[in-house]
């Protein structure tokens, strides 16, 4: 479950029948990038341990990813750099854009965001990317969201 090293090569375990499958989309901060032991401690990783063996969780994070077609590096688009050109105004942008479109569709949204402001303990020196204990957290929200709906 994730990424070998920095090469991008997904590693992890092929859902079994009747798993859930969760997949974790997003930048450096999904992936678990400025953490020690990043496969042992980013976020769904944690998460697969909450969730147990009903659910199969992914980890399809990529440093320097958005979701925003004016992002720095939409998913899609092809680049090669590696960086950790996250942007705050970029973060809230990309918040309000997926409120937005879940409103239009009836769906649900768990906004990690929201949770961690004012929450500086969990996160790394560059005040972006969560440790340990932030990835923990942000694990058992997201758990605690999805095993109540």
């Amino acid at each position: 479950m994730g990424y070998l090293g920095w090469t991008w090569i997904p590693v992890g375990r092929i859902p079994k029948k009747g798993q859930t499958r969760v997949a974790c989309v997003g930048d450096s901060i999904t992936y678990g990038a400025l953490i020690r032991n990043w496969y042992r401690w980013n976020y769904p990783h944690q998460l697969q341990l909450i969730l147990g063996s009903k659910y199969c969780v992914h980890n399809y994070g990529m440093s320097d990813r958005t979701g925003m077609e004016t992002g720095n590096h939409p998913y899609g688009k092809e680049g090669n750099e590696y960086s950790f050109g996250i942007r705050l105004s970029e973060i809230k942008e990309e918040c309000v854009t997926l409120k937005e479109l879940a409103e239009q569709y009836s769906l649900p949204v768990i906004d990690i965001y929201t949770f961690t402001e004012g929450h500086p303990e969990w996160f790394c020196r560059d005040g972006i990317h969560p440790n340990a204990e932030g990835n923990r957290k942000i694990a058992e929200y997201i758990g605690n969201r999805l095993l109540a709906s």
